[in-house]
């Protein structure tokens, strides 16, 4: 077997695809021929690695941890919604009622409010429901 045949059944080597006849063949000129022999040791070592690659072991616990991670996310996204909910109707209802006591205010404040006729009127009245005054302090001290 030849350098440029040895080369072309390095991968039917590793993979078992060879002859016995072929496989005798293959190890005698891979001991013979050093350039071959390094050259196979390469791919064989890189096929080694791959083959481990592969193999690697699966966490049973990963798809659960996966999905509490995910859960988690989902739950502080709402959190943080609700927060934002929480803290804006918060400031509307203050500011509601800010409003509504400055407009009960000013509705009392009008109430109250009456032309300078009614107030002339109600002194009038006042006056003559109000005994004292027409009356002087003396005159019940007299009486008595």
């Amino acid at each position: 077997m030849d350098c440029k045949e040895t080369y072309n059944s390095f991968i039917y080597y590793i993979e078992g695809d060879l002859s016995h006849e072929k496989i005798i063949e293959f190890d005698s000129h891979i001991n013979e021929c050093s350039s071959c022999s390094k050259i196979f040791n390469e791919i064989k070592l890189t096929y080694n690695i791959i083959d481990n690659e592969k193999d690697v072991k699966i966490n049973p616990f990963l798809f659960t941890r996966i999905k509490q991670r995910l859960e988690n996310e989902n739950l502080s996204k709402v959190s943080k919604k609700y927060f934002l909910y929480k803290k804006a109707l918060n400031t509307v209802l203050l500011s509601s009622f800010i409003i509504l006591g400055i407009w009960l205010g000013i509705f009392m404040g009008s109430i109250n409010n009456t032309d300078s006729v009614n107030i002339s009127q109600t002194n009038s009245e006042i006056y003559y429901m109000n005994d004292i005054q027409q009356e002087s302090v003396e005159f019940f001290l007299i009486e008595d």
